[in-house]
């Protein structure tokens, strides 16, 4: 049962692996969404929400909606999540023919409706509500950063270069912030924060509400027309890998992005953050305020 599921995973511990959109981007996706639910849905999630407020040392580390989109990537640095695997989904893709190997069953897509089905379900007691909210914001956010949505395949990596990980580049931020590997750069949004006045990782409450606001002037939920009502995250998956085949690969192994690469792949990691935030509101709406 998807109760058993959730109690489960915290009597496990795995490895720290990789994150997606950092906490920022992730915040940034609960505040957009946040921001277009409706009032009965609104209402719905602050009551949910209530219930992780004394998750973090006894302390309100989560008292807002944005606050429980990190909480998954916090399980890990504290060494206590048994999913790692639902954060990502490894579409395999290979440019010189190498055998591609099987992608696992249990991932980010078909995780999402795990998480929406124990969110919906008043059968569930509320901590287990919240802990399924926080899963579901955060794996929303998970699956439209493209490199959780593949993995290049090559002969010197048959089994995958685990979403960009293994890819290296050499790149240092325009506030001097290092980036050695191709999925890091996409996890900081390819410099978006900085283009838009920021540090690289903003984390103020105040900055992520701006940088919500200025993403949906960008990118409002009419430029995105029908896409915002569609649901499926196989659909959202396979837009990634769209995405990481024509554009994400386009730097050298070893080698600086070149200007251009930035600017287009920021816009893009803007649009992503946008429509994942519209997604999910469109999501919870559905679960939560009808």
């Amino acid at each position: 049962k998807i109760l058993n599921i959730i109690i489960g995973l915290f009597f496990f511990l795995i490895p720290l692996v990789c994150f997606s959109w950092w906490a920022t981007g992730h915040r940034i996706v609960a505040e957009i969404a946040y921001q277009n639910l409706n009032p009965k849905a609104k209402r719905a999630v602050n009551r949910i929400v209530s219930y992780m407020a004394v998750e973090k040392n006894g302390n309100h580390h989560y008292r807002h909606f944005m606050d429980i989109a990190t909480w998954p990537d916090d399980l890990k640095v504290e060494d206590m999540l048994m999913c790692n695997g639902w954060h990502f989904i490894d579409q395999y893709f290979s440019e010189d023919g190498t055998p591609l190997p099987t992608t696992p069953p249990e991932n980010v897509v078909w995780a999402i409706p795990q998480m929406e089905t124990a969110v919906a379900s008043k059968k569930n007691n509320s901590y287990d509500r919240a802990r399924a909210l926080a899963f579901l914001v955060h794996f929303v956010g998970d699956v439209h950063q493209p490199l959780h949505t593949a993995s290049r395949v090559t002969q010197a990596l048959p089994q995958g270069d685990m979403g960009g990980n293994l890819y290296p580049i050499s790149y240092t931020t325009p506030d001097g912030v290092p980036v050695t590997e191709l999925h890091a750069l996409w996890d900081g949004a390819v410099d978006l924060y900085p283009e838009k006045g920021f540090s690289a990782e903003p984390n103020k409450e105040r900055q992520i509400r701006e940088l919500a606001n200025i993403i949906q002037e960008d990118d409002p939920a009419s430029s995105f027309g029908d896409q915002v009502n569609e649901l499926d995250p196989t659909v959202w998956a396979k837009e990634g890998l769209r995405i990481v085949q024509q554009d994400v690969y386009q730097v050298p192994s070893g080698g600086t992005p070149s200007a251009e690469y930035l600017t287009k792949n920021s816009t893009m990691a803007e649009t992503r953050i946008a429509l994942a935030g519209y997604r999910l509101a469109a999501i919870l709406n559905q679960l939560l305020g009808s």
